[in-house]
């Protein structure tokens, strides 16, 4: 078995024993993988490989670096609902950051701005549970401003008849979790802007 299918297996089971509720056992697969993930990497960079990025339907399968990410993210979830927040902390600077990367590298990427406010937003949440609200709030305004952006220019550029609903209710619906958590930082409710419109 070569490192890229070790590494395909234990993310795998990672994601299983994560929906399984088995935070232990999906913390446990998910530190081997990422640890792969880093071997790859350093492999392929010694020997000046570009990442093989050749199944377009899935990017995520042949590209090094969103496997990582997607590691630390889900790393980050584990730690959090093992209450281990100074943990999931960690893991949510570290994808922050690789994130900030991907989009100074790619500036229209959706997806990579989208996955960016989730992550502020997983990072303030982790800083309430270890009752840091000061710090919390600037990356839950972040990610308010994020979704807003991405709101306003999924109306503009699509007209009304043909905007897909649920997308339309996704960026509402996490702009309002997003809300919440500001609350919270606050202590008085917060109201969702995008609500308003």
């Amino acid at each position: 078995m070569t490192n890229r299918e070790e590494f395909r297996v234990l993310f795998h089971q990672g994601v299983d024993c994560y929906e399984q509720e088995d935070f232990p056992q999906a913390r446990q697969n998910l530190i081997k993988a990422l640890e792969l993930t880093e071997t790859l990497i350093k492999e392929e960079s010694s020997a000046d490989l570009e990442p093989d990025s050749s199944d377009k339907e899935d990017p995520f399968e042949g590209n090094l670096l969103l496997q990582k990410v997607e590691c630390m993210n889900l790393l980050g979830e584990t730690a959090f609902n093992m209450g281990d927040f100074a943990e999931a902390e960690i893991y949510y600077r570290a994808v922050i950051e690789e994130y900030r990367r991907m989009i100074g590298a790619e500036p229209q990427s959706t997806e990579y701005r989208e996955c960016l406010g989730m992550t502020l937003n997983n990072l303030g949440a982790s800083l309430l549970g270890l009752e840091r609200k000061k710090e919390a709030d600037p990356h839950f305004r972040e990610a308010l401003k994020i979704y807003q952006e991405l709101y306003d220019r999924f109306k503009e550029e699509i007209p009304a008849e043909e905007r897909d609903p649920q997308q339309e209710e996704f960026y509402i619906t996490f702009a309002s979790a997003v809300m919440l958590n500001l609350g919270e930082t606050a202590g008085t409710p917060c109201e969702n802007p995008m609500m308003e419109e």
